[in-house]
């Protein structure tokens, strides 16, 4: 009897023990949970493209085709301009979703129709133009539009142009005052 006794004594202290080791891992799991959530977070991506502009010069319609990779942060358009008066152009989202303020540092596009004279010679009489954000900081789930737009120009050649043309973004934390 006092065996027993000695028994269920033991029994009633492992499992209070095991209760109490189980209330305690609760706790600190919320705690590690809320400082998880604490934590701050850089991510600034491309998250949407909507096809803006569409100016049919001549007969056939121009056309566009977009992709968004390399983790939400690159655009690759391919623009299809057939006639002159052609022009194509698309809207795109950037948004901060991270927890902390971004700012775009930088737009990279490839080749750059824009900033050098040798590839704009390559899409001529086609002209590239994109709205300047260069510098822009966003709060914590806001949005910029970037708008990027091809335009047939009238010139010495009527030939359709297909134009690649990749878009990287460039953002980082902005500089403390």
């Amino acid at each position: 009897m006092k065996n027993t006794m000695q028994k269920n004594g033991i029994m009633i202290i492992l499992c209070s023990t095991i209760i109490c080791m189980a209330i305690g891992f609760t706790c600190v799991s919320m705690q590690l949970k809320k400082k998880n959530q604490d934590q701050e977070r850089f991510d600034v991506s491309f998250t949407k493209i909507t096809e803006q502009t569409k100016v049919k010069g001549g007969s056939k319609e121009p056309t566009g085709t977009t992709s968004i990779t390399n983790r939400n942060k690159t655009v690759n358009i391919e623009f299809s301009l057939n006639e002159p008066r052609d022009e194509l152009g698309y809207t795109m989202i950037i948004k901060n979703t991270g927890t902390i303020k971004a700012e775009i540092i930088n737009i990279m596009t490839t080749p750059d129709y824009i900033h050098n004279s040798k590839e704009q010679e390559i899409i001529d009489p086609v002209m590239i133009n994109q709205n300047d954000i260069i510098g822009k900081i966003l709060e914590p789930n806001e949005e910029i539009k970037l708008k990027i737009t091809a335009i047939y120009k009238i010139g010495k050649t009527t030939t359709a142009k297909k134009i690649p043309y990749q878009i990287t973004l460039i953002a980082a934390t902005p500089e403390q005052e």
